[in-house]
């Protein structure tokens, strides 16, 4: 089955309607993202999924975010691509305290292959290395070296 290409901001959670209007934010997004992931037995993909969605109409969740597609990316490659956005220094979404990582962006994206807009990323990421700009972020050195740049 063909995976619908997320738009760009805000990404909406795959499985379910790009329309926010009916979720409602979450009240602690951290704490419930940690007793979510720590329930027993585990929460179903769906039921994981309703929760990304509500998060991303919360204010200051992206570190509840990030743990979350984390937990997903586990299950189901399509969350790489999303996964790598949070430490791809191109994308301009907020990260909370996450600090962008060329190397991590690269291998997120190299395990959602099977998405096109992985494969653009990872070109997109690959001729950045070379930008001034690229000089002081995480993993750059380790990436060009692997690519042999």
């Amino acid at each position: 089955a063909a995976v619908a290409t997320p738009p760009a901001t805000p990404p909406a959670a795959p499985g379910t309607s790009s329309s926010t209007a009916a979720l409602e934010p979450v009240a602690d997004p951290l704490k419930t993202v940690q007793e979510l992931l720590r329930k027993k037995p585990a929460p179903s993909q769906p039921e994981l999924e309703a929760l990304l969605a509500r998060l991303e109409v919360t204010p200051a969740s992206e570190e509840a975010t990030f743990m979350l597609v984390r937990s997903l990316s586990r299950r189901d490659p399509k969350y790489h691509l999303r996964l790598g956005a949070f430490f791809d220094p191109l994308d301009t979404r907020p990260k909370g305290d996450l600090k962008p990582n060329a190397q991590f962006a690269y291998e997120e994206y190299s395990m959602a292959t099977d998405q096109p807009e992985a494969q653009q990323k990872i070109q997109a990421l690959t001729a950045w290395l070379d930008s001034p700009a690229a000089q002081n972020v995480e993993g750059v050195g380790t990436l060009k070296a692997q690519l042999g740049k």
